[in-house]
């Protein structure tokens, strides 16, 4: 029983020093390289990764380092809402049979575990739609920015790594100059 409750708490652990460790990797390789030293290191996909880039700056109208601080948001957010959403997907596979047997009856009944699933399938769908609009800021679609704000909003609460993201994209987003 210990080890079913802290084989969960150790892997959310785990990921979230990781998620640290890759955030300021992502950010340090972002704001100290140059973009056209990593599209000659990585070959393929990375070179149509630049060809995304370039238009995104060409249809935001980008100059000076506001390209880079988007695209750092970006893989922020994509980061933000991969590991919960790992998280969720793990706590769900392990309430596997409450979830069958709500499909079953068809019904929920009032139970204290069927409401935390369904705010965890809830927080599951926040997620996606966070990857979704990061991969979209990203690509430099219209509707992201907006959305992006909306979700900075939103995990500000979540101290420390969603508040310094949350602070971190507004900051980029509404109070730095992105487009001429």
């Amino acid at each position: 029983m210990f080890s079913f409750i802290l084989l969960p708490a150790l892997f959310l652990v785990a990921t979230s020093v990781i998620a640290g460790i890759v955030m300021l990797v992502v950010i340090f390789v972002l704001l100290n390289k140059d973009k056209k030293v990593l599209a000659q290191r990585w070959t393929g996909k990375m070179l149509q990764a630049e060809k995304i880039y370039e238009n995104a700056k060409k249809e935001l109208k980008l100059t000076g380092n506001e390209d880079k601080h988007l695209l750092a948001v970006g893989i922020l957010h994509m980061i933000n809402g991969i590991l919960p959403a790992l998280g969720i997907i793990m706590f769900l596979s392990l309430q596997a049979k409450e979830l069958q047997a709500m499909v079953k009856t068809g019904s929920v009944e009032f139970n204290p575990n069927n409401i935390v699933i369904l705010a965890a399938v809830a927080f599951l769908i926040f997620s996606f739609f966070e990857i979704i609009s990061a991969i979209n800021l990203i690509k430099a679609s219209y509707w992201a920015k907006t959305a992006i704000v909306v979700f900075s909003v939103f995990i500000l609460p979540s101290f420390p790594l969603g508040t310094i993201i949350g602070i971190y994209s507004l900051w980029v987003l509404l109070f730095r100059r992105t487009v001429n």
